[in-house]
């Protein structure tokens, strides 16, 4: 008789973060994704909400490793607090292993663990499961769906995913294979991204931001722009860069995630951008500038780039002063309301109050947002972008 196969999910369900669920069969546990989640505002004095960890802690020598989907910190972020109990292998593509390293070497637990890094359409033994890779589109590059051959059938776990037909980097989601694995062996069990399911319609393919993003550079020529995005949404810094390059701008970066994440887009070739595009913000900070520039703050795991093109974060613009930042500074009120904010995506249910209250912040000291319920900016998958101006 064939083993039971037992799969038991330490959160992302029905919520927007910490995603971690185990696949247990004869005796050895895999993990699909260990992530966290950013606190509710009902959940003061709390900066992170983690997966529950006990039962792995109970059965740490039974863990055979875990196979990071993604990049983000809702997938990832979790790893640099598990390993501090416990070592296990993480298997994953070579940006998400990089944005995991880069969390886990701030914690100093490179040591607890193996990045092993596999790729599109490779097929793995994992302790006693049998995984393959099967390459998805998503905002940050170089996801993957599961595909886990079990005793008790074919699981498929799709990891999140857009059906995008005209992706930035043209990695298609590989439906082809997804196909012929249920044509041909079939798939008991799929556990599939459901993140705004319940939406009608389709999100538009990341590319038709890029005429958005045109549009707007060519409207506020002469002044500096600042836009917003997660630090790891790789494909809008591409765009947005572009289109600052096009225009004759530079590019600078606030923030150390998107710092670093640049740097490691650049490094593994997922980021195409000359060197001389990019110049330090401590360097123009300070510089003086067209009218209608804003200055913002950003949010841990989101970014600024570009007047140039800087880009910050939504929330935490909220909680700090008007006016008041090290590199940037919203406007005097000079009674004009003409200056944009393009931003990367409407916030997760926890951030929309926080949003809204740092909207009517910067609508105060002169700014306004580009990305209405209709404004191309925004669809149900990468939201909107944010532009802003002194």
């Amino acid at each position: 008789m064939a083993p039971p196969l037992t799969i038991t999910f330490l959160g992302g369900l029905g919520e927007i973060g910490r995603n971690c669920a185990v696949i247990e069969s004869d005796g050895e546990l895999l993990l699909l994704d260990c992530g966290l989640m950013f606190p509710d505002l009902d959940m003061p004095g709390v900066d992170l909400v983690l997966p529950d960890f006990t039962y792995l802690r109970e059965h740490s020598d039974r863990i055979v490793g875990c196979v990071a989907t993604h990049g983000h910190e809702d997938h990832v972020g979790g790893l640099s607090f598990l390993l501090r109990d416990l070592s296990f292998p993480i298997y994953g593509s070579a940006l998400t292993l990089g944005l995991a390293r880069n969390r886990i070497a701030e914690a100093g637990l490179l040591d607890r663990t193996e990045l092993i890094e596999v790729h599109d359409g490779e097929r793995r033994t994992i302790g006693g499961f049998d995984v393959e890779f099967v390459p998805v589109t998503h905002s940050v590059p170089l996801g993957f769906a599961t595909v886990l051959r079990t005793a008790q059938g074919v699981v498929l776990h799709s990891g999140d995913l857009k059906l995008d037909l005209t992706p930035v980097d043209g990695r298609l989601t590989d439906l082809a294979r997804l196909g012929a694995i249920a044509s041909g062996e079939g798939i008991r069990l799929y556990l599939g991204d459901s993140t705004n399911a319940d939406e009608p319609g389709y999100s538009r393919s990341e590319r038709s931001v890029g005429g958005v993003l045109e549009d707007l550079f060519r409207r506020h020529e002469g002044r500096r722009i600042v836009t917003t995005c997660f630090a790891s949404h790789l494909h809008r810094i591409q765009q947005i860069a572009e289109v600052a390059i096009a225009s004759g701008r530079k590019v600078a970066t606030i923030g150390l995630s998107m710092k670093k994440n640049v740097r490691l887009a650049k490094e593994l070739g997922v980021l195409a951008l000359p060197e001389d595009a990019l110049v330090d913000i401590d360097s123009v900070a300070g510089a003086p500038a067209g009218p209608g520039l804003c200055d913002l703050d950003r949010q841990p795991g989101r970014a600024d780039v570009g007047p140039l093109a800087d880009g910050v974060g939504l929330q935490q613009v909220a909680r700090h002063r008007p006016r008041r930042h090290r590199h940037t500074q919203l406007a005097p009120d000079t009674g004009k309301r003409d200056e944009r904010l393009p931003r990367d995506r409407r916030p997760d249910p926890p951030r929309r109050r926080g949003h809204l209250l740092g909207h009517r912040r910067r609508s105060r000291y002169g700014s306004r947002e580009a990305g209405g319920a209709q404004d191309p900016l925004r669809h149900p998958q990468t939201g909107v972008v944010r532009t802003g101006a002194r």
